[in-house]
Protein backbone atom coordinates (compact mmCIF):
# COMPACT_ATOMS: atom_id res chain seq x y z
CA UNK A 1 0.00 0.00 0.00
CA UNK A 2 2.65 2.33 1.01
CA UNK A 3 4.55 2.60 -2.52
CA UNK A 4 1.47 3.50 -4.06
CA UNK A 5 1.20 7.14 -2.35
CA UNK A 6 3.06 9.94 -4.49
CA UNK A 7 5.93 11.63 -3.36
CA UNK A 8 3.86 15.04 -2.70
CA UNK A 9 1.15 13.10 -0.76
CA UNK A 10 3.91 11.28 1.30
CA UNK A 11 4.87 14.58 2.34
CA UNK A 12 1.58 15.76 3.78
CA UNK A 13 1.81 12.66 5.33
CA UNK A 14 4.87 12.99 7.61
CA UNK A 15 5.36 14.77 10.67
CA UNK A 16 9.57 14.82 10.42
CA UNK A 17 10.66 11.45 9.54
CA UNK A 18 7.75 9.15 10.35
CA UNK A 19 4.41 8.71 9.54
CA UNK A 20 1.07 10.46 10.92
CA UNK A 21 -1.36 7.69 10.54
CA UNK A 22 -4.16 9.90 11.27
CA UNK A 23 -3.79 12.00 8.59
CA UNK A 24 -3.37 8.92 6.49
CA UNK A 25 -6.45 7.48 7.67
CA UNK A 26 -8.48 10.67 6.65
CA UNK A 27 -6.72 10.98 2.79
CA UNK A 28 -7.34 7.13 2.21
CA UNK A 29 -10.69 7.11 3.03
CA UNK A 30 -12.98 9.58 4.65
CA UNK A 31 -15.89 7.74 4.40
CA UNK A 32 -14.53 5.01 6.57
CA UNK A 33 -14.26 5.28 10.84
CA UNK A 34 -10.85 5.47 12.03
CA UNK A 35 -10.81 2.61 13.49
CA UNK A 36 -11.92 0.11 10.54
CA UNK A 37 -9.06 2.53 8.39
CA UNK A 38 -6.99 2.31 11.35
CA UNK A 39 -7.48 -1.83 11.06
CA UNK A 40 -7.26 -1.96 7.17
CA UNK A 41 -3.70 -0.36 7.37
CA UNK A 42 -2.46 -2.53 9.80
CA UNK A 43 -3.90 -5.64 8.33
CA UNK A 44 -1.57 -4.84 5.02
CA UNK A 45 1.42 -4.03 7.39
CA UNK A 46 0.59 -7.88 8.98
CA UNK A 47 -0.60 -9.11 5.47
CA UNK A 48 3.35 -8.26 4.26
CA UNK A 49 5.29 -8.93 7.49
CA UNK A 50 3.86 -12.13 7.91
CA UNK A 51 4.21 -14.03 4.60
CA UNK A 52 7.67 -11.77 4.43
CA UNK A 53 8.93 -12.00 7.87
CA UNK A 54 12.63 -12.56 6.70
CA UNK A 55 13.29 -9.36 4.57
CA UNK A 56 13.35 -5.97 6.01
CA UNK A 57 11.04 -2.81 3.36
CA UNK A 58 12.34 0.89 3.28
CA UNK A 59 9.16 2.00 4.55
CA UNK A 60 9.62 0.53 7.96
CA UNK A 61 12.03 3.26 9.53
CA UNK A 62 9.46 5.57 8.07
CA UNK A 63 6.59 3.73 10.76
CA UNK A 64 6.31 4.88 13.91
CA UNK A 65 7.73 3.03 17.16
CA UNK A 66 4.19 1.40 17.92
CA UNK A 67 4.08 0.70 14.05
CA UNK A 68 7.72 -0.79 13.99
CA UNK A 69 6.69 -3.06 17.03
CA UNK A 70 3.79 -4.65 15.17
CA UNK A 71 5.84 -5.34 12.22
CA UNK A 72 8.48 -7.03 15.01
CA UNK A 73 5.47 -9.35 16.83
CA UNK A 74 4.26 -10.38 13.25
CA UNK A 75 7.47 -11.35 11.98
CA UNK A 76 7.65 -13.57 15.00
CA UNK A 77 4.54 -15.47 15.29
CA UNK A 78 4.96 -16.18 11.18
CA UNK A 79 8.10 -18.15 12.42
CA UNK A 80 6.31 -21.29 13.43
CA UNK A 81 3.29 -22.11 15.21
CA UNK A 82 5.31 -23.03 17.99
CA UNK A 83 5.99 -19.16 18.53
CA UNK A 84 3.47 -18.01 17.70
CA UNK A 85 1.36 -19.67 20.57
CA UNK A 86 4.47 -18.66 22.82
CA UNK A 87 3.76 -14.80 22.01
CA UNK A 88 0.00 -14.73 22.19
CA UNK A 89 0.38 -15.99 26.05
CA UNK A 90 3.36 -13.88 26.57
CA UNK A 91 3.55 -11.17 29.32
CA UNK A 92 6.72 -10.07 26.94
CA UNK A 93 3.83 -8.06 25.10
CA UNK A 94 1.01 -6.01 26.08
CA UNK A 95 -2.59 -7.24 26.52
CA UNK A 96 -3.76 -5.35 23.95
CA UNK A 97 -1.00 -5.58 21.63
CA UNK A 98 -1.62 -9.80 21.87
CA UNK A 99 -5.59 -8.89 20.98
CA UNK A 100 -4.89 -7.14 17.77
CA UNK A 101 -2.32 -9.42 16.60
CA UNK A 102 -4.92 -12.39 17.02
CA UNK A 103 -7.47 -10.30 15.30
CA UNK A 104 -5.53 -9.84 12.48
CA UNK A 105 -3.95 -13.55 12.49
CA UNK A 106 -8.24 -14.68 11.81
CA UNK A 107 -7.80 -13.50 8.37
CA UNK A 108 -4.74 -15.47 7.51
CA UNK A 109 -5.01 -18.67 9.74
CA UNK A 110 -8.08 -18.76 11.32
CA UNK A 111 -7.68 -22.43 12.51
CA UNK A 112 -4.76 -21.28 14.70
CA UNK A 113 -6.81 -18.13 15.74
CA UNK A 114 -9.70 -19.94 16.83
CA UNK A 115 -7.32 -22.40 19.23
CA UNK A 116 -5.75 -19.15 20.15
CA UNK A 117 -8.59 -16.97 21.60
CA UNK A 118 -9.81 -18.25 24.40
CA UNK A 119 -6.34 -18.21 26.09
CA UNK A 120 -6.20 -14.53 24.90
CA UNK A 121 -10.04 -14.03 26.21
CA UNK A 122 -9.69 -16.17 28.99
CA UNK A 123 -13.39 -15.09 29.97
CA UNK A 124 -14.64 -16.95 27.13
CA UNK A 125 -13.07 -20.34 27.91
CA UNK A 126 -15.30 -23.50 27.12
CA UNK A 127 -17.87 -21.34 26.62
CA UNK A 128 -19.82 -21.99 22.96
CA UNK A 129 -19.50 -18.81 20.54
CA UNK A 130 -18.41 -18.60 16.64
CA UNK A 131 -16.30 -15.57 15.95
CA UNK A 132 -17.48 -13.46 13.00
CA UNK A 133 -14.05 -11.94 11.28
CA UNK A 134 -14.34 -8.39 11.39
CA UNK A 135 -12.29 -4.98 10.63
CA UNK A 136 -12.23 -4.34 14.24
CA UNK A 137 -10.21 -4.41 17.19
CA UNK A 138 -13.80 -5.18 19.26
CA UNK A 139 -14.77 -9.16 18.48
CA UNK A 140 -17.63 -9.59 16.46
CA UNK A 141 -19.69 -13.32 16.78
CA UNK A 142 -22.26 -15.09 14.66
CA UNK A 143 -23.02 -16.69 18.20
CA UNK A 144 -22.19 -15.15 21.20
CA UNK A 145 -20.41 -16.59 24.35
CA UNK A 146 -22.96 -18.13 26.03
CA UNK A 147 -23.14 -21.04 28.91
CA UNK A 148 -21.15 -24.33 28.53
CA UNK A 149 -24.31 -26.34 27.60
CA UNK A 150 -26.15 -23.63 25.14
CA UNK A 151 -29.86 -24.45 25.18
CA UNK A 152 -30.91 -24.13 21.90
CA UNK A 153 -28.23 -25.70 19.83
CA UNK A 154 -30.02 -25.43 16.38
CA UNK A 155 -29.04 -21.89 15.74
CA UNK A 156 -25.15 -22.61 16.39
CA UNK A 157 -25.44 -25.92 14.10
CA UNK A 158 -27.25 -23.17 11.22
CA UNK A 159 -24.48 -20.76 11.61
CA UNK A 160 -21.81 -23.79 11.09
CA UNK A 161 -23.53 -25.22 8.07
CA UNK A 162 -23.22 -21.78 6.34
CA UNK A 163 -19.59 -20.98 8.12
CA UNK A 164 -17.88 -23.85 8.96
CA UNK A 165 -15.95 -24.79 11.74
CA UNK A 166 -12.95 -22.65 11.92
CA UNK A 167 -14.28 -19.82 13.71
CA UNK A 168 -15.85 -22.18 15.93
CA UNK A 169 -15.03 -22.30 19.57
CA UNK A 170 -13.47 -25.40 21.27
CA UNK A 171 -16.47 -25.91 22.91
CA UNK A 172 -17.89 -26.10 19.88
CA UNK A 173 -15.39 -27.91 18.33
CA UNK A 174 -15.98 -30.83 20.50
CA UNK A 175 -19.43 -31.19 20.42
CA UNK A 176 -20.35 -34.05 17.80
CA UNK A 177 -24.00 -32.89 17.79
CA UNK A 178 -23.21 -29.94 15.78
CA UNK A 179 -19.77 -31.03 14.41
CA UNK A 180 -21.31 -33.91 12.52
CA UNK A 181 -24.12 -31.86 10.25
CA UNK A 182 -20.91 -29.47 10.23
CA UNK A 183 -18.35 -31.72 8.20
CA UNK A 184 -21.19 -33.21 5.99
CA UNK A 185 -21.23 -29.96 4.72
CA UNK A 186 -17.78 -29.05 5.10
CA UNK A 187 -15.49 -31.78 5.13
CA UNK A 188 -12.42 -30.16 4.30
CA UNK A 189 -12.71 -28.55 7.95
CA UNK A 190 -12.05 -32.07 9.73
CA UNK A 191 -8.97 -30.59 10.85
CA UNK A 192 -10.55 -27.94 13.03
CA UNK A 193 -12.38 -30.78 14.78
CA UNK A 194 -11.54 -31.66 18.26
CA UNK A 195 -8.58 -34.07 19.11
CA UNK A 196 -11.48 -36.03 20.73
CA UNK A 197 -13.69 -36.21 17.75
CA UNK A 198 -10.72 -37.03 15.47
CA UNK A 199 -10.99 -40.25 16.46
CA UNK A 200 -14.98 -40.55 16.42
CA UNK A 201 -15.52 -43.12 13.40
CA UNK A 202 -18.73 -41.52 12.34
CA UNK A 203 -17.09 -37.75 11.43
CA UNK A 204 -14.21 -39.03 10.39
CA UNK A 205 -15.83 -40.96 7.68
CA UNK A 206 -18.57 -37.94 7.01
CA UNK A 207 -15.04 -36.22 5.71
CA UNK A 208 -13.39 -38.87 4.18
CA UNK A 209 -15.95 -40.64 1.83
CA UNK A 210 -16.44 -37.05 0.31
CA UNK A 211 -12.86 -35.45 0.45
CA UNK A 212 -10.31 -38.71 0.88
CA UNK A 213 -6.97 -36.66 1.42
CA UNK A 214 -9.13 -35.53 4.95
CA UNK A 215 -7.78 -38.86 6.11
CA UNK A 216 -4.87 -36.56 7.36
CA UNK A 217 -6.38 -35.36 10.28
CA UNK A 218 -7.84 -38.48 11.10
CA UNK A 219 -6.67 -39.80 14.59
CA UNK A 220 -3.75 -42.64 13.90
CA UNK A 221 -6.42 -45.24 15.12
CA UNK A 222 -8.74 -44.57 12.12
CA UNK A 223 -5.41 -43.89 9.61
CA UNK A 224 -5.17 -47.85 10.65
CA UNK A 225 -9.07 -48.58 10.50
CA UNK A 226 -9.27 -50.45 7.11
CA UNK A 227 -13.01 -49.44 6.90
CA UNK A 228 -12.19 -45.59 7.07
CA UNK A 229 -9.22 -46.24 4.94
CA UNK A 230 -10.85 -47.63 2.42
CA UNK A 231 -13.68 -45.19 1.76
CA UNK A 232 -10.84 -42.53 1.49
CA UNK A 233 -8.78 -44.54 -0.81
CA UNK A 234 -12.08 -44.97 -3.13
CA UNK A 235 -12.71 -41.37 -3.32
CA UNK A 236 -9.16 -40.17 -3.32
CA UNK A 237 -6.13 -43.21 -3.88
CA UNK A 238 -3.67 -40.58 -2.96
CA UNK A 239 -4.84 -40.72 0.54
CA UNK A 240 -2.78 -44.16 1.01
CA UNK A 241 -0.08 -41.81 1.70
CA UNK A 242 -2.13 -40.85 5.31
CA UNK A 243 -2.84 -44.28 6.05
CA UNK A 244 -0.71 -46.57 8.73
CA UNK A 245 1.97 -48.29 8.19
CA UNK A 246 -0.06 -51.46 8.12
CA UNK A 247 -1.70 -50.55 5.55
CA UNK A 248 0.88 -48.72 2.88
CA UNK A 249 2.26 -52.39 3.54
CA UNK A 250 -0.44 -54.09 2.08
CA UNK A 251 0.01 -55.53 -1.38
CA UNK A 252 -3.89 -55.97 -1.90
CA UNK A 253 -4.32 -52.09 -1.31
CA UNK A 254 -1.35 -51.02 -3.13
CA UNK A 255 -2.64 -53.13 -6.63
CA UNK A 256 -6.17 -51.41 -6.10
CA UNK A 257 -4.25 -48.08 -5.90
CA UNK A 258 -2.23 -48.43 -8.67
CA UNK A 259 -4.54 -49.46 -11.04
CA UNK A 260 -5.05 -46.52 -13.00
CA UNK A 261 -2.12 -44.34 -11.70
CA UNK A 262 1.63 -46.34 -10.73
CA UNK A 263 2.72 -42.83 -9.62
CA UNK A 264 0.66 -44.15 -6.42
CA UNK A 265 3.23 -47.03 -5.46
CA UNK A 266 5.17 -43.90 -4.24
CA UNK A 267 2.86 -43.71 -1.14
CA UNK A 268 3.21 -47.43 -0.07
CA UNK A 269 5.26 -48.34 2.97
CA UNK A 270 9.06 -47.34 2.72
CA UNK A 271 9.87 -51.31 3.64
CA UNK A 272 7.71 -52.47 0.77
CA UNK A 273 9.29 -50.36 -1.74
CA UNK A 274 12.71 -51.66 -1.05
CA UNK A 275 11.13 -54.95 -1.50
CA UNK A 276 13.34 -56.06 -4.80
CA UNK A 277 11.25 -59.41 -5.63
CA UNK A 278 8.22 -57.26 -5.49
CA UNK A 279 9.23 -53.63 -7.64
CA UNK A 280 10.76 -56.20 -9.96
CA UNK A 281 7.47 -57.54 -10.72
CA UNK A 282 5.75 -54.05 -10.81
CA UNK A 283 8.54 -53.52 -12.94
CA UNK A 284 7.96 -55.95 -15.91
CA UNK A 285 4.30 -54.46 -16.51
CA UNK A 286 5.33 -50.74 -15.93
CA UNK A 287 8.27 -49.44 -16.17
CA UNK A 288 7.41 -46.09 -14.32
CA UNK A 289 7.36 -48.71 -11.06
CA UNK A 290 11.20 -47.98 -11.09
CA UNK A 291 10.77 -44.84 -10.05
CA UNK A 292 9.12 -45.56 -6.78
CA UNK A 293 11.69 -47.73 -6.07
CA UNK A 294 13.08 -46.54 -2.45
CA UNK A 295 16.83 -45.76 -2.13
CA UNK A 296 18.26 -48.67 -0.87
CA UNK A 297 17.51 -50.31 -4.22
CA UNK A 298 18.12 -47.21 -5.87
CA UNK A 299 21.48 -47.57 -4.82
CA UNK A 300 21.83 -51.07 -5.54
CA UNK A 301 23.28 -51.80 -8.99
CA UNK A 302 22.06 -55.46 -8.59
CA UNK A 303 18.45 -54.57 -8.52
CA UNK A 304 19.26 -51.66 -11.18
CA UNK A 305 20.75 -54.44 -13.59
CA UNK A 306 17.79 -56.71 -13.07
CA UNK A 307 15.54 -53.79 -13.48
CA UNK A 308 16.48 -52.85 -16.95
CA UNK A 309 16.77 -56.94 -17.97
CA UNK A 310 13.34 -57.08 -17.26
CA UNK A 311 12.31 -54.25 -18.76
CA UNK A 312 14.48 -51.59 -20.80
CA UNK A 313 12.55 -49.30 -20.76
CA UNK A 314 12.71 -49.21 -16.60
CA UNK A 315 16.07 -47.41 -17.82
CA UNK A 316 14.45 -43.87 -18.29
CA UNK A 317 13.03 -44.28 -14.65
CA UNK A 318 16.26 -44.96 -12.25
CA UNK A 319 19.00 -43.01 -11.13
CA UNK A 320 21.21 -41.46 -13.75
CA UNK A 321 24.47 -41.38 -12.24
CA UNK A 322 24.89 -45.77 -11.76
CA UNK A 323 23.60 -45.97 -15.10
CA UNK A 324 25.34 -43.54 -16.67
CA UNK A 325 28.53 -45.03 -15.28
CA UNK A 326 27.50 -48.20 -17.39
CA UNK A 327 26.88 -46.25 -20.32
CA UNK A 328 30.53 -44.79 -20.19
CA UNK A 329 31.99 -48.06 -19.58
CA UNK A 330 30.12 -49.30 -22.84
CA UNK A 331 31.68 -46.38 -24.67
CA UNK A 332 34.64 -46.90 -23.21
CA UNK A 333 34.72 -49.92 -24.31
CA UNK A 334 34.19 -49.38 -28.14
CA UNK A 335 36.51 -46.99 -28.63
CA UNK A 336 38.95 -49.22 -27.27
CA UNK A 337 37.76 -51.43 -29.58
CA UNK A 338 37.49 -49.43 -32.46
CA UNK A 339 41.41 -48.30 -31.58
CA UNK A 340 42.32 -51.56 -31.12
CA UNK A 341 41.41 -53.92 -34.00
CA UNK A 342 42.48 -57.50 -33.18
Amino acid sequence: MLPTINGNLATQLCEGNQWNFDLLAQRLNSDFSAEAVRFAFRQCLFSIAYFHFTLTFRYYRLLSNHHQQFIDHTRQLAKSEHTLQKILVSDEISENARKELLHHLFFFNPGIASTMIEQVYSQWRNQYFVIKPSYSYNPEFYIQPDQTLPANKEQIKNVLQKHGLKYASQAVRNDKDVVLPAITLHPNDLKYVSEELKSDKAIVMAAVTQKGLQLEYASPELQDDDEVVMAALIQEPMALGCASERIRSNKNIIKMVTVNDIANLSYASKKLLNDGQYLLGLIKDNPRAASCAGNELRQDKTFISLAIQINPEAREYLPSLIIGCDRRNRWSSFFFRLWNPS
